[in-house]
């Protein structure tokens, strides 16, 4: 893999056994008592983990006294008492606008981005500098648009790896700006090179007139934890999946949430996306 390249924000540190016992949490509805998968889980204004499949994460020994906070799209973000092992979220009633069905014999279909090979791959690693990555696609449509389908590059090393896919709206600079994706929506990566795909059939996202940013969230639970990887270090690893992306294209770009909670972008690397809209 002499072309594979990780953008990697490197700090040397011990393994997470050397801060000592752990505190570990569940998440649930307030009202079923079902556990919430993969929320996230703030320190400050930064990603700290997510919770795993069963509402699960922990928080080490030497965090406890920080601030932090959980959100998860369709719930209230909260902050939460350290000294409770089960965390409740309320649901967030989000009021729709009315919705007119149209039935059409044909339908229009858009096309925008590529699949193209990939020279780079983007990460995040154990520093949990990188939560969230994704890309601007701009609109000039006087008729609605809806998304019917994101496709992507991912390369991973094992199975079972997972990640988000969020839908946001675009700002007067053509920045992430408010969340249209409703339910959270996980993705199960298939080991290896490959191309993955998400259809919205059943979770129909209107689209702003502008445009739209699809953001690739990536989950910072120890399912997708890599090891080992570094010959050097035993104890480093990053989060698998990785984005396959392009470096060099010009007027290409990508965003990335930084320690502060605002989107950042990076020139010159264009992840390797592509998207179907209908209307």
């Amino acid at each position: 893999m002499k072309n594979k390249l990780y953008l990697n924000f490197i700090v040397l540190i011990l393994s997470t056994s050397f801060f000592g016992q752990n505190k570990c949490f569940t998440i649930q509805d307030s009202i079923t008592s079902t556990s919430i998968s993969y929320a996230n889980i703030w320190q400050n204004n930064k990603i700290y983990t997510n919770s795993d499949a069963n509402g699960k994460f922990c928080i080490k020994a030497v965090d406890l006294n920080d601030t932090f906070t959980i959100s998860c799209v369709g719930y209230i973000t909260k902050p939460f008492n350290l000294g409770l092992n089960t965390i409740r979220l309320e649901k967030d009633n989000v009021k729709l606008e009315e919705v007119v069905i149209d039935i059409r014999k044909r339908k229009q279909k858009l096309k925008f981005g590529k699949t193209n090979p990939t020279n780079v791959l983007l990460t995040a690693t154990y520093d949990l500098t990188i939560s969230e990555i994704g890309k601007s696609f701009k609109l000039n449509e006087e008729k609605q648009f809806y998304l019917k389908e994101v496709k992507f590059k991912t390369s991973t090393y094992q199975e079972g790896r997972t990640m988000g896919l969020k839908i946001y709206s675009l700002n007067e600079n053509e920045e992430p700006d408010q969340l249209l994706s409703t339910e959270n929506i996980i993705l199960n990566i298939e080991k290896g090179s490959t191309i993955t795909t998400y259809d919205f059939e059943e979770n129909i996202i209107p689209l702003p007139k502008n445009g739209f940013f699809v953001s690739l969230q990536m989950l910072l639970i120890e399912e997708n934890r890599q090891y080992g990887v570094n010959n050097d270090l035993k104890d480093w690893y990053f989060y698998d999946p990785s984005i396959g992306a392009n470096k060099g294209v010009e007027d290409a770009f990508y965003f990335t949430k930084t320690e502060e909670n605002i989107w950042k972008k990076i020139p010159n690397y264009d992840l390797n996306m592509k998207v179907l809209l209908t209307d």
